[in-house]
């Protein structure tokens, strides 16, 4: 049985105030990671939105895209020329307004922008002589688009952020377009530096 003193002190600010912090931990520990999905979940202003032709291919974990950029030769690039497996390299593309002209440079350092250029992180996936295979990590489609057919010709609709971070917006099959998320995949793996003030020249 539970005395009358036992009952004030589990009625006094005391007892309370730890359960008040408790409550008050939980909602920001909770508050911030819905934060940054909701951040991330839409595009910033000053983010660049291309429109790009892809192939759909098979792979392991289901169909994905396939852009031109997914292999470049470092020989006909300007910048670095030496690559590793895991290694972070940024390709630096010239752009005109939504379309994507063609990479001119690559680079180990994410480098400032400049006008009519657009520069992509990707992750080193294998190096064969000259010949650089990068994932860019938003290729992946798996389940989400049930229109999505080996070897179909699509538009990716990809935003590009201040950090050179890609992210699909849609993917259009014959003129239907299909949105999909903005979530930013952090890179999980690979050796990068940070510093460049701009890309190599174009």
């Amino acid at each position: 049985m539970v005395s009358a003193q036992d009952k004030q002190g589990l009625k006094s600010p005391g007892t309370r105030a730890p359960i008040a912090r408790l409550i008050l931990a939980g909602l920001v520990l909770t508050g911030i990671p819905i934060l940054s999905v909701l951040t991330h979940l839409r595009s910033a202003p000053d983010d660049h939105v291309l429109i790009v032709p892809a192939t759909i291919t098979p792979a392991v974990l289901g169909p994905r895209l396939t852009l031109g950029i997914n292999t470049v030769d470092i020989n006909a690039l300007a910048g670095d020329d030496r690559f590793k497996v895991g290694d972070v390299a940024y390709v630096h593309t010239a752009v005109d307004g939504t379309e994507l002209l063609y990479p001119f440079a690559i680079s180990q350092a994410r480098a400032g922008g400049q006008d009519g250029t657009v520069s992509f992180r990707g992750i080193v996936t294998r190096v064969d002589d000259n010949q650089v295979s990068l994932d860019y990590q938003f290729e992946d489609l798996a389940s989400r688009s049930p229109n999505a057919r080996d070897g179909d010709d699509v538009k990716a609709e990809i935003s590009v952020n201040a950090r050179s971070v890609a992210r699909l917006k849609a993917i259009i099959i014959d003129g239907t377009r299909t949105p999909y998320d903005l979530m930013e995949k952090p890179v999980l793996f690979g050796r990068t530096i940070n510093g460049a003030k701009s890309a190599p020249a174009m």
